[in-house]
């Protein structure tokens, strides 16, 4: 729409700047780097919430099953790197410090996980398990049709994502049940 005021892709870097246009652009690209944009701050914060839900779900096991503790310990872990890629692609790709408010949804995947207390840790954890397994399909399936910063991201996270749905779906099997 000329005269008007609309995001445009710069062609050299990459990034999104806000420009007057005077005649036509491409709405294909912008709409893609918007939706590249909001794909990277979503994934970060899911993975911060998934950083909070690991560590109370640990606190919540830890008297009862320490070594299984200790694993969703490192699971936290994790997702707290994953959600540093998220934040890295996003810097190098659309500039800025970064998304701040980390302690915050790390405390609601806590305040979440502590809301399902008195659920059997079984169930919370074969739902976790299908979650990852889900992400796990979704991913492989996108396989390298495209590339772009959120899928680079993707592809590096998959083995841990893989190793997490293994185990959860796993732990049906070897599980105390009842609340932990």
């Amino acid at each position: 729409y000329p005269g008007t005021s609309a995001f445009l892709v710069r062609r050299e870097t990459g990034t999104l700047a806000l420009h007057r246009v005077s005649h036509g652009f491409v709405p294909g690209e912008i709409t893609q780097m918007l939706l590249i944009r909001m794909m990277l701050i979503i994934a970060y914060v899911v993975e911060l919430i998934g950083k909070g839900t690991y560590t109370a779900f640990a606190n919540q096991c830890r008297k009862s099953r320490p070594q299984f503790a200790a694993i969703l310990d490192e699971f936290g872990d994790h997702e707290y790197q994953h959600a540093d890629l998220f934040r890295k692609a996003y810097i190098d790709n659309f500039g800025g410090t970064g998304f701040g408010a980390e302690g915050f949804w790390i405390g609601v995947g806590k305040a979440q996980a502590y809301l399902q207390y008195f659920c059997p840790m079984v169930f919370k954890l074969w739902l976790l398990g299908r979650l990852e397994k889900l992400f796990v399909d979704n991913t492989r399936d996108r396989g390298n049709k495209e590339s772009n910063p959120f899928l680079d991201v993707l592809t590096t996270i998959l083995p841990d994502e893989r190793k997490h749905a293994d185990l959860f779906l796993r732990y049906r099997e070897t599980s105390c049940t009842g609340a932990v």
